[in-house]
């Protein structure tokens, strides 16, 4: 935020670089012995941690360390980026296991989106060195990223299933996620940087899909829901539509969702 306003508003308001730099020494103070980083940090009553978490998939903290390690001139944000790719290379593809996107679900529950941020970082650090072998990373993992959806509608499911993925450990449902829309624009740069047409196809089938949850009109225009099937009643019957059980049927994702999606439409120059 600092760097944004500062390059296109021309203000530099310390105060925020400072307070993000006191986040970034917080943050590096959690990497695991392992070199990769916990995707929560457990706490007891009084604030103590209590014991370490395992190390996941960051993809935020992954794909943002490079972008910070040039804004400030700082090279360990990049060096703990490289540390945190070592132990993704050894644990996570070198084991199928990836896990820590999905905030909602414990640091070991494997699930689609962390597939997609280990996409971003390698497409990020194939734009920022060229090395092809990042590509070639970046290609293989959409590629089993794509072996997570489900092919066809499901003839006893009444919701969307094509294209969606089951959250098996947890949850015995159907989702079509999107985290931060990196998806959508991983799949774009997948294209671009491939002239593969099966990314851009795939593209094209996320947005038709995450497009048919947007709230139109009332309270609630602009946020977007989630549609969930439970075929098997796990959960008890008329249960077929729901955000989440714990917040009653129909609750909407938060609007920012959208408007962080608009954004990066825009950037990819395919909304204006």
């Amino acid at each position: 935020m600092w760097q944004a306003v500062r390059e296109y508003e021309n203000i530099d308001r310390k105060d925020w670089y400072d307070a993000a730099i006191h986040a970034l020494d917080w943050i590096l103070k959690q990497q695991n012995e392992d070199g990769g980083f916990p995707q929560c940090v457990n706490m007891d009553d009084n604030g103590n941690e209590t014991k370490k978490s395992q190390s996941v998939i960051c993809g935020r903290l992954m794909d943002a360390f490079p972008k910070i390690a040039k804004i400030t001139g700082n090279d360990i944000y990049l060096k703990k980026a490289l540390e945190a790719e070592k132990f993704m290379r050894e644990n996570v593809e070198n084991r199928f296991w990836y896990t820590g996107a999905h905030p909602d679900l414990p640091p070991e529950d494997f699930e689609q989106d962390s597939v997609y941020a280990v996409v971003e970082y390698w497409l990020d650090k194939y734009d920022r060195t060229g090395e092809k072998d990042a590509l070639d990373h970046a290609v293989a993992n959409a590629y089993y990223g794509l072996s997570y959806w489900c092919p066809k509608q499901l003839s006893w499911v009444t919701k969307p299933t094509q294209c969606a993925h089951s959250e098996q450990q947890n949850y015995n449902q159907y989702s079509v996620y999107n985290y931060c829309n990196r998806k959508i624009q991983s799949l774009d740069r997948l294209h671009r940087a491939t002239g593969d047409p099966l990314f851009e196809q795939l593209e094209n089938r996320v947005m038709q899909l995450f497009f048919a949850t947007q709230i139109t009109e009332g309270e609630y225009k602009g946020s977007v829901y989630e549609a969930i099937a439970d075929p098997w009643l796990e959960r008890g019957a008329n249960y077929d539509f729901t955000f989440d059980g714990s917040r009653g049927p129909n609750s909407p994702y938060t609007s920012e969702l959208v408007a962080d999606m608009m954004i990066q439409l825009m950037e990819l120059g395919l909304v204006k």
